[in-house]
């Protein structure tokens, strides 16, 4: 009885919201780039058919990239700034944070699966 509930309550939920879009994008990435990516994008759906498009599709390319390693570039020059704000105002806690913002490395979360009967599963099939 209750998991029949459970089932159309999740399956009234998930008819009734759509699906979260979910967009690729770094959160240092400019307005501008991100419109070139959507246009790469676009240019890349219609298809690559003909030499000029492909010949398009490679600039827009090496646009993006430059305009990514210039954005990221941008990034961390505002975050040096701030913890060179930091310091001369001396809040030595702030200045650290954004420092190990900057040094660290990148730690993947490993959260437990357990199945329905809250069961660790651990077997990988």
């Amino acid at each position: 009885m209750w998991l029949d509930t459970k089932h159309i309550i999740v399956l009234s939920l998930e008819m009734s919201q759509p699906a979260p879009k979910v967009t690729k994008k770094q959160h240092w990435m400019s307005d501008n780039t991100l419109a070139l990516i959507e246009v790469r994008r676009k240019l890349k759906a219609s298809g690559l058919d003909s030499r000029e498009h492909l010949d398009k599709y490679n600039q827009l390319s090496r646009l993006i990239q430059t305009n990514c390693r210039s954005d990221k570039n941008d990034h961390l020059n505002n975050i040096c700034s701030e913890i060179q704000h930091h310091v001369n105002i001396t809040q030595p806690k702030d200045a650290f944070d954004k420092i190990k913002y900057i040094t660290r490395k990148f730690k993947p979360r490993s959260w437990a699966v357990c199945d329905s009967n809250n069961n660790l599963n651990t077997n990988i099939d």
